[in-house]
């Protein structure tokens, strides 16, 4: 159950993010179309301006709704991986579920996402726990790499 909460929120992230890009990229075409036409009566400057503000307040809406998904991808991520320690389980969902999430991030490069401290120490507890045992490596490594995104020392 929580891999699958894991992956739902990670596919709304991805979701929200695709329409973050269809919106700069609209913004984009009204910039460039502005530029070239700086007057037309059919779009006056004013109103170039509403819409161009309007867009904006959309990808910031967006923006933060892709980030909380993507904080309960993680999240349910982590509780997976604690879960699957306790319990010794053999193939772990946890890994699948946060090497998405690392996928995710490093490909869409999301550097307004900070993480809460909180999660921050959630992960550095995790990352120590599987340190210190032979659990699952490849585990340790994708929580590492998770750690390295968000820069957590």
């Amino acid at each position: 159950m929580l891999y699958k909460n894991s992956s739902d929120a990670l596919m709304q992230a991805r979701n929200s993010q695709s329409q973050i890009s269809q919106k700069e990229f609209e913004l984009k075409l009204m910039e460039i179309n502005n530029h070239y036409s700086p007057y037309n009566t059919n779009n006056p400057y004013m109103n170039f301006i509403i819409q161009k503000h309007s867009i904006e307040s959309e990808i910031t809406r967006l923006k933060n709704e892709r980030d909380n998904h993507v904080l309960n991808a993680i999240s349910n991520a982590l509780l997976l991986a604690n879960i699957e320690m306790q319990s010794n389980i053999m193939f772990s969902m946890a890994y699948l579920a946060i090497s998405s999430i690392n996928s995710f991030l490093s490909y869409e490069n999301v550097s307004s996402l900070s993480l809460p401290f909180t999660l921050q120490s959630d992960i550095s507890q995790l990352s120590t726990r599987l340190a210190s045992s032979d659990f699952n490596p490849s585990l340790l490594s994708e929580i590492q790499r998770l750690k390295n995104i968000f820069h957590i020392y």
